[in-house]
């Protein structure tokens, strides 16, 4: 939880995997979209800048390889 105006950054531990396994966002069952610029997604981590109300929501990430694709 944090306070509007406020960075939030979400951190994913996404099950290991080879090939290791690309790490992408859904907020709300829906995919994020980073072209926000706002939002961040490096390493694994969401980062975003200057919270709003709107970003309220249920966060998961999900990792992806050729074997499949996992919630976490």
């Amino acid at each position: 939880m944090v306070a509007a105006g406020e960075p939030a950054v979400l951190e994913c531990m996404p099950p290991r995997g080879h090939p290791e396994p690309s790490i992408s966002w859904k907020k709300d069952s829906a995919n994020i979209d980073d072209r926000d610029e706002r939002i961040t997604i490096r390493g694994g981590k969401l980062m975003i800048t200057n919270a709003r109300k709107s970003d309220a929501g249920k966060y998961v990430c999900v990792g992806t390889n050729m074997v499949g694709e996992r919630e976490s």
